[in-house]
């Protein structure tokens, strides 16, 4: 399963989540599929991943818990930790010289 992160899908990342509330993540969900319904293929692209509205619900879902719904937020504020939870880049993981790493490991 790949990590998706519900804050960014709802486009609430602009959003302070001291006021992100159930009224807001409804409205906003109501919004999200309504776009998934008007789309071509029925599905949300998410950063390459195609979603569909179960996809969606489930993680939605999460925004419930307020830890979830702290610990997302921060993730949308760290956007090269966010991209490698969702697609694996590895920009989070570049270090600008490789080969004087790799020889500092094999010490």
């Amino acid at each position: 399963m790949n990590f998706i992160n519900p804050i960014e899908i709802l486009e609430l990342t602009n959003t302070d989540i001291a006021v992100i509330d159930n009224s807001i993540v409804k409205k906003a969900k109501r919004k999200l599929f309504a776009d998934i319904d008007l789309s071509d293929n029925g599905h949300l692209d998410y950063k390459g991943l195609s979603l569909t509205k179960t996809d969606c619900e489930k993680v939605i879902d999460e925004l419930e818990n307020t830890n979830a719904l702290e610990f997302y937020s921060h993730l949308v504020s760290n956007k090269l930790l966010n991209e490698f939870l969702v697609n694996g880049n590895e920009r989070l993981l570049n270090l600008s010289n490789r080969k004087a790493f790799i020889n500092y490991l094999n010490l």
